[in-house]
């Protein structure tokens, strides 16, 4: 059974609706935005690292060596509205900048009964779709 949800803003109405049942992402600290977010999507991303190494007549060494560091990825979006000059691209790069890697701190990433601590590599903030006036976000960290 779907399930529906309804978000508004600056003059804007958006139905949700879910096929299966929605996993809630939260990230602590919240993205301050003036607009509504939704998460659509994550990836989570695990390997090992390994020693490479060639030698004489074609022979070739390889051997696992430890465990490389686990990525996080959120994919999200934001709906504007119709003020396409919505502060929300100002506010994600300000929260962004808050909570960053290089500034010490690291964020708190849950979803059911997971939780994850990471620290946040990188952001990126897609175009505007004028048809819908959302506007794509992700956000990709590594868990510690």
């Amino acid at each position: 059974m779907a399930e529906s949800y309804i978000f508004s803003n600056k003059g804007c109405a958006y139905k949700v609706e879910f096929k299966s049942a929605p996993q809630f992402w939260e990230i602590k600290p919240a993205i301050k935005s003036s607009a509504p977010i939704l998460f659509r999507g994550s990836e989570i991303s695990e390997s090992d690292a390994f020693a490479k190494a060639l030698a004489f007549n074609d022979l070739q060494v390889i051997a696992p060596t430890t465990k490389n560091f686990s990525t996080i990825y959120l994919g999200g979006i934001a709906l504007l509205g119709y003020n396409t000059q919505d502060s929300f691209v100002k506010e994600f790069r300000e929260w962004f900048n808050e909570n960053r890697a290089r500034s010490g701190k690291t964020i708190q990433v849950s979803a059911k009964n997971e939780a994850f601590t990471v620290l946040l590599e990188a952001i990126r903030i897609g175009e505007i779709d004028p048809a819908f006036h959302i506007l794509n976000f992700d956000i990709r960290g590594y868990i510690i």
